[in-house]
């Protein structure tokens, strides 16, 4: 889980099984 300043917009990637969220 990335911590960082928020200046983009979360993305969250769906997969089959696999609640993955990646903060760019």
């Amino acid at each position: 889980k990335l911590e960082k300043t928020p200046k983009k917009p979360e993305i969250i990637l769906t997969v089959p099984g696999i609640g993955y969220k990646f903060q760019g």
